[in-house]
Order: C-alpha cells, then sequence, then structure tokens
C-alpha cells in the first residue's frame, strides 16, 4: 500500500496512512517519508491470550488457532522496485531446481 495523502489533496485520516516518523526502509536501511510502500506480515509470535479482545480470544482463537503479531515494512518506492526484481529472480531460480514450478505442500515445510 502506498503510505500518505494523494498528491494534491489534503491528509484524510480515515483513507490514508502516514508512514510513522522513524521508519527506516526494509531494503536500504534510510529513513521513509510519505509517500513510501508499506506492507504487513506476521512474524510467527503468538499474541498472549490476555492481550486479545473478547471477541478474538473467545470466538475467532478457538476456530482459527493461534493469532499471530504482524509487523509493518516500509520502502521508499524505488528500493520496492529492487527488491521484488530480486524477489523474482529468487522465485525463478527456486522455479528452475523444482521443475515445472508448481508448489507442493512438501516444498513448504
Amino acid at each position: 500500500m502506498l503510505t500518505g495523502p494523494r498528491r494534491g489533496e489534503p491528509p484524510d485520516p480515515d483513507v490514508d496512512w502516514p508512514t510513522p516518523e522513524g521508519a527506516a526502509c526494509f531494503y536500504c536501511g534510510k529513513a521513509c517519508r510519505d509517500p513510501s510502500i508499506m506492507w504487513a506480515g506476521l512474524t510467527g509470535e503468538e499474541v498472549a491470550q490476555d492481550d486479545l479482545g473478547p471477541v478474538v480470544r473467545d470466538v475467532l482463537a478457538p476456530r482459527l488457532g493461534p493469532i499471530y503479531e504482524s509487523r509493518e515494512i516500509y520502502l521508499h518506492p524505488r528500493c520496492a522496485r529492487s527488491l521484488c526484481i530480486r524477489l523474482l529472480r529468487d522465485v525463478w531460480e527456486w522455479e528452475c531446481r523444482v521443475g515445472d514450478g508448481d508448489i507442493e505442500e512438501s516444498d513448504l515445510l
């Protein structure tokens, strides 16, 4: 997602997600400011039961299993492009090693 307000428009707190002050680019490590690219993902660390709201704790968690913490990463747009190119190259290398590139569950374990 692209952070910050659209060019030439005032910020809309209901729509615009600002880059937090002090955020560093995941790729190059330098400071990020709007506009930047923000992605979020799960850390693999479980959220403590006491930190879950009642609906999540009592309704969703029993059905879904563990609830994990999430974190955001920020990238300069040019760094996001560079990361994507390198990431796709690594995927291509993996596909060449595996064969047709179909992902089997055993490939992920």
